[in-house]
């Protein structure tokens, strides 16, 4: 029996807690989240709003109190700078009386009587008032001389009215002597006010301006004193009255402390602030009476507040602000120093007043608060009872159609599969209904076309194992463990082992050890990949022979949950090897063939070329000699025997060129080619000939004939010269040629037309063809018959073709058409006439082993003057007058015996005194190995044989004098 299965799926949980799960997760908490996150915002800004507003408010009142404090003490010190300029006033004419001579007037001095006790005074003031009062303590004895002084300071009472009338804040204008005199406005009985015999230098309001407390002689400001001439507490301004011996006195003016009083309990301070004035030592000169309560106020604020951080800051600082606790509040204050007076006038303003809007502000701000979260309380409170009932219904709204489909689903389960379709509300379980309902009749369907399927696929398998039976190839199908898993073959000897056998078991048990990794490999990389792979191999079967195999390696893509596999299809491929076998050993003959007749025809090109460089060089030697010319018989015979070795190096070039070409071998030098140059020199090397067959030849002068293209200027001159040979020679009597250029669709036509017999249209393509000439026309002319298939190929290897019109009768034009090059060229610098007329005597060594040639070069010596000739017949005998000689030129054969060129070449430059003269190569061979080998060397150049005589000597000069 079997234990039932035990279930891992978690939990189910009723529709009505899954969907009120669902509203608290997807929408009540996220609601809740976001007003809880609103209440937060909405809170710390207004700490942030209250915050910002008490450090605006704060700034605002800070700059409110310093303007009043700063405004106040700006008034002060002007009032202070009228009243210091006054006692400086008043002290200069003191000065200035005490040095004068005058009498007192009568009436003055009726005023002046002795005290019994040795006082000297005014008794009266003027008769109608307006007088000063003037009073000797008595300290100093007074005398006659004392007197004078009197009656002289006594006449400037006029002055010291004028001082303290015009200063509002003054109470009085004095002048005080060392020796006790005190002359002071407006008049006061001072025997009732003065004590007797006071030393008046021993005052604050005199001994601060001598020489020891005001070293700077300027006017000085005493501390607040009380008025011994009875006017309460005051302060005073006083001056030295200086002379040269001493300090004659001091001229002071009082200012009574009540008029400062007044001016700064009057002050209007906004938030109930009130102001206070301290001297500089700290003695409270002014303050109201709500000051007295909160700092509990003695006559020096100073000493009564020794510890107060108020204290020290305001001792220290002439300006500043700032908030402080005084009397159990914080209060804002602000103070300002009046520059003269060393007074400080402070602002005092209670924070809480300051600040009383904005916490009735924040009060309000946290009431609304609260009443915000008791609204949300009772509204989430309905919402939540709101959302728990609309759970319930809707529950019940969606369980009654799923329970419908459920059944719908067991029965189709048990086989029922064309159910009923149920009414239901909502549309889309409706749907699901339906859905089922259709997939129960198509379950229905597919399970009777499954029935008829299986019977097809046991025909079409039956079939299949037929048609695999019927192939030659074998077929594997390998797991990802290299095991055959099948295998369909209808001969068993192209297998190692037999198919019992192989089944189960690996690549690696059934192969040999290299084939079966390799094998491994391709089953790995296609598995990877999923793309087919191939492979090629040799094996023997169990035939016991060799065969040759073409394996292809597909995937086999499973659509189940199985492992994919490799299907293997495997060819006998041995009859198709065997051919390639047979290929390969065909072309390998051939190529040996084609290598053998380029070195056979070579070898002939040298043998045909070395006596024909004799034979022309001689032709050549007698036509230009200057000291034995020939007579005009002897001329013609050496003419024919110069056209005759040119026609006959003509042939072997042109056959050496067509076997290149067929053989592959032909190399190209393109490049940029002015087309009228190439045309003229053509023209130039022509003409003789046309000359001698009386034939017009003309050049048409286009616009085309001065564009450039892209070619072999060797090949294709040789192009065009045959051309225009050919039309010189198969031309009627006195007939013309004539040489055209234009431009063809982007194609440059270099058309040669002549008027000629003209060409029958059936032997228009046999002209073309090797050794092939018209019979008619060529009785009589020389040719070999290859000269326009020389001329067809090398303008096709050159990207270029020739075509031919031709008329009987009238004549034939062939043209030449190849790419137009649009990049313009410049041409190069003639040669000669970089060759000077040089007097100086060179030397040319040159080495050669065939006798003819040597003496060749004897005579062409004739036409170098200025050379001293020097021939040898080896290479060692070249390199050992060399290396004594060091001449300016070696001339150099390639093909001699015991040492060639390339081994001379070679020792020729590891000589010091050798290793820089330009070296020449002077050969038969005109193979295009032998012509690269030389320059690959170190060979300077290459001059094929036979020479033309003309071009030679200007090679030779041209490295002389280079």
């Amino acid at each position: 029996m079997h234990s039932p299965r035990q279930s891992t799926s978690p939990k189910a949980v009723p529709l009505v807690k899954w969907i009120w799960n669902s509203y608290l997760k997807t929408a009540l908490i996220p609601f809740i989240c976001v007003e809880l996150v609103f209440l937060g915002v909405y809170f710390i800004t207004n700490d942030w709003i209250k915050g910002e507003n008490v450090e605006m408010i704060q700034s605002s009142a800070n700059e409110e109190l310093i303007r009043i404090a700063e405004r106040e003490a700006i008034s002060i010190r002007h009032e202070a700078g009228g009243i210091e300029h006054a006692v400086q006033m008043l002290a200069s004419q003191a000065k200035h009386q005490l040095v004068q001579a005058s009498a007192l007037p009568l009436e003055e001095a009726s005023r002046l009587i002795y005290h019994p006790e040795g006082m000297y005074y005014t008794y009266k003031d003027r008769t109608g008032g307006g007088g000063a009062a003037l009073y000797y303590t008595g300290h100093v004895p007074v005398g006659e001389q004392e007197r004078e002084k009197a009656a002289k300071l006594f006449q400037i009472q006029d002055v010291l009215r004028d001082v303290k009338e015009s200063q509002p804040l003054a109470a009085s204008a004095y002048i005080n002597t060392y020796d006790s005199l005190n002359v002071i406005y407006p008049y006061f009985d001072v025997i009732e006010q003065y004590m007797p015999h006071i030393d008046v230098t021993a005052l604050n309001f005199y001994y601060e301006a001598d020489e020891a407390h005001n070293p700077q002689r300027k006017s000085v400001w005493t501390e607040p004193y009380y008025d011994l001439a009875g006017n309460g507490w005051i302060t005073s301004v006083i001056a030295p009255i200086d002379s040269e011996e001493r300090m004659e006195g001091v001229a002071g003016i009082d200012i009574t402390i009540d008029t400062f009083v007044d001016k700064v309990l009057n002050l209007s301070i906004p938030w109930n602030g009130y102001g206070m004035l301290i001297s500089e030592e700290g003695t409270m000169l002014a303050f109201p009476d709500a000051a007295k309560s909160e700092w509990k106020l003695s006559r020096n604020i100073y000493e009564q507040n020794r510890q107060s951080v108020f204290v020290d800051t305001l001792r220290t600082q002439e300006h500043g602000w700032g908030s402080y606790e005084i009397g159990g509040k914080s209060q804002l204050i602000s103070w300002s120093t009046v520059p003269q007076l060393n007074w400080k006038l402070i602002v005092v303003a209670p924070e809480e007043l300051i600040y009383a809007n904005a916490a009735q502000v924040e009060q309000t701000m946290t009431r609304v608060g609260g009443w915000m979260i008791a609204g949300l309380l009772v509204f989430y409170s309905i919402f939540i009872l709101y959302l728990y009932i609309q759970a319930k219904r809707m529950s019940r709204f969606i369980a009654n159609p799923i329970s419908h489909m459920r059944q719908m689903v067991g029965r189709i389960g048990e086989g029922e599969y064309r159910q009923e379709r149920p009414q239901l509300r909502i549309q889309e379980m409706q749907e699901t209904a339906d859905k089922l309902g259709e997939m129960g009749h198509e379950l229905g369907d597919t399970k009777d076309k499954w029935l008829q399927a299986s019977l097809r696929a046991e025909e079409r398998e039956s079939h299949l194992q037929a048609l695999l039976s019927s192939l030659d190839d074998v077929i594997f199908e390998i797991d990802k463990h290299y095991r055959y898993v099948r295998i369909w073959t209808k001969d068993e000897g192209y297998l190692v082992k037999s198919k019992h056998e192989l089944i189960g078991n690996t690549l690696s048990s059934a192969l040999p050890g290299d084939l079966a990794t390799r094998y491994m490999d391709i089953v790995n990389e296609t598995l990877t990949t999923n793309r087919t792979q191939t492979l090629e191999y040799a094996l023997q079967t169990m035939k016991e022979e060799w065969r040759w195999f073409s394996a292809r390696v597909s995937p086999i893509l499973k659509q189940t949950n199985e492992e994919n596999t490799v299907l293997i299809l495997v060819r006998d491929i041995t009859e198709r090897k065997q051919m390639e076998q047979r290929l390969i050993e065909a072309k390998n003959a051939a190529e040996l063939a084609s290598q053998a007749k380029s070195e056979f025809l070579s070898r002939v090109s040298h043998e045909l070329r070395t006596p024909l460089n004799a034979i022309l060089g001689f032709a050549q030697v007698m036509q230009f000699d200057p000291e034995e010319p020939l007579s005009e018989v002897q001329m013609d015979n050496v003419d024919e025997i110069m056209r005759a070795g040119k026609h006959l190096l003509e042939l072997i070039n042109e056959v050496l060129d067509i076997t290149r070409i067929e053989s592959g071998k032909m190399s190209l030098s393109m490049e940029t080619v002015a087309v009228d140059e190439l045309l003229n020199e053509c023209m130039d090397l022509l003409e003789p000939m046309a000359q001698d067959y009386g034939i017009a030849l003309k050049k048409e002068q286009t616009a085309a004939c001065h564009l450039v293209i892209h070619a072999d200027y060797t090949r294709l001159k040789q192009v065009l010269i045959n051309l225009m040979s050919n039309a010189v020679k198969y031309n009627r009597n006195a007939g013309s040629v004539l040489v055209g250029c234009e431009l063809v669709h982007q194609e440059v036509r270099i058309s040669v037309t002549d008027t000629g017999p003209g060409i029958p249209e059936d032997q228009m393509q046999l002209i073309f063809e090797p050794f092939t000439r018209i019979e008619d026309q060529t009785v009589g002319i020389e040719g070999s018959g290859i000269g326009l298939t020389l001329a067809r190929q090398l303008t096709e290897l050159m990207g270029g073709r020739i075509e031919v019109e031709s008329k009987v009768g009238e004549g034939s034009r062939f043209s030449v058409y190849l790419p137009h090059n649009l990049k313009p060229i410049e041409s190069d610098p003639d040669v000669e006439a970089a060759i000077s007329n040089s007097e100086t005597k060179y030397q040319v060594l040159y080495i050669d082993d065939n006798p003819a040639n040597l003496l060749l070069m004897d005579k062409v010596a004739v036409h170098l003057p200025e050379v001293e000739w020097k021939n040898v017949k080896s290479g060692r005998e070249g390199i050992q007058l060399a290396g004594q000689q060091c001449p300016d030129l070696i001339l150099l054969d390639i093909h001699m015996p015991e040492m060639d060129g390339f081994e001379t070449l070679e020792v020729l430059r590891s000589l010091q005194r050798c290793c820089d003269i330009p070296v020449i190569a002077v050969s038969a061979s005109i193979s295009s190995l032998d012509h690269k080998k030389a320059m690959e060397l170190g060979f300077d150049d290459y001059i094929p044989k036979p020479i033309e005589l003309s071009s030679f000597v200007h090679k030779i000069k041209t490295y002389l004098h280079a």
